[in-house]
């Protein structure tokens, strides 16, 4: 009698673990496919956290040291964070934009597209910060090994900082054009290219010493001073060693860092109901 019950209870047992994982991927699917939210709560926590980090370690520094040496690293996190606000007032914009009337439509487009570059302009900022460490040598002031601690803290504030910003305009233009029609190609084509042009930057900031807002007010004499450097073999392959390895590994963090990238399948293999 017992073996009879076992062996009637069994094929629901076997239903119900059958079904548990494609009753997973389902709830997955429907996250995924859904409108994603206005920002990633979770990269906006870790960027605000890792920021607090480093901002204190960098004040524990300057009381030990009583030297205000290595503040510029302050700034630079501080300017880190800008591109985030016009990422924000951009994915504002994507979502007011559809279904409104034609002549707010086109003052939302006008919207979009000017914070859309102001964020391109302003992105390079905040990886910049993790470039600072070609400042770190050793002080007499205070152990080398604080210093280490106090530039990481720095480059993963400004890492998060940036993917925190990249991510908030992803999930606008996903969620404006339709998380079913924009595929994985075209998505991480688009995280590319905006690795690139933030690699470029980098490389522009740090080398040449322009900043973001000198690209609104001075353009003519930043596209004359790039030209009259691309025209030097010298220039252009120590442009092509710095910014080809920063570019891959933007690329490679962004990969890790940004499930949104990849578009979720409808099916997974072993998925397929049965015949019975």
């Amino acid at each position: 009698m017992l073996a009879a019950a076992v062996s009637a209870l069994t094929p629901d047992r076997r239903h119900i673990f059958a079904m548990w994982p494609r009753q997973n991927h389902a709830m997955r699917e429907r996250d995924d496919a859904s409108e994603p939210g206005l920002w990633s709560v979770r990269l906006l926590g870790a960027a605000v956290l890792a920021s607090f980090v480093a901002t204190s370690l960098l004040v524990a520094r300057a009381f030990a040291s009583h030297s205000l040496t290595l503040f510029f690293l302050g700034k630079n996190l501080t300017l880190g964070w800008t591109p985030v606000v016009p990422a924000l007032l951009f994915a504002v914009a994507m979502r007011g934009g559809a279904g409104t009337a034609t002549g707010r439509s086109r003052a939302l487009a006008l919207a979009s597209g000017a914070t859309f570059l102001a964020w391109l302009a302003l992105y390079p900022n905040s990886f910049y910060v993790a470039t600072d460490i070609q400042h770190m040598h050793e002080r007499a002031a205070i152990p080398a090994q604080f210093d280490v601690l106090v530039f990481l803290a720095m480059g993963l504030a400004g890492m998060l900082v940036s993917a925190l910003s990249f991510e908030t305009v992803l999930r606008a233009v996903v969620a404006r054009v339709g998380a079913g029609r924009l595929g994985t190609g075209a998505r991480i084509a688009f995280m590319a290219a905006a690795q690139l042009l933030a690699a470029v930057g980098i490389y522009i900031g740090r080398f040449f010493r322009w900043n973001s807002w000198d690209i609104p007010l001075r353009p003519a004499s930043l596209a004359l001073e790039l030209a009259a450097r691309l025209r030097s073999p010298v220039e252009v392959a120590r442009m092509t060693t710095f910014v080809t390895p920063l570019f891959l590994m933007l690329v490679a963090l962004s990969l890790v860092m940004h499930p949104i990238l990849f578009r979720p399948r409808r099916t997974l293999a072993g998925d397929e109901p049965r015949a019975r």
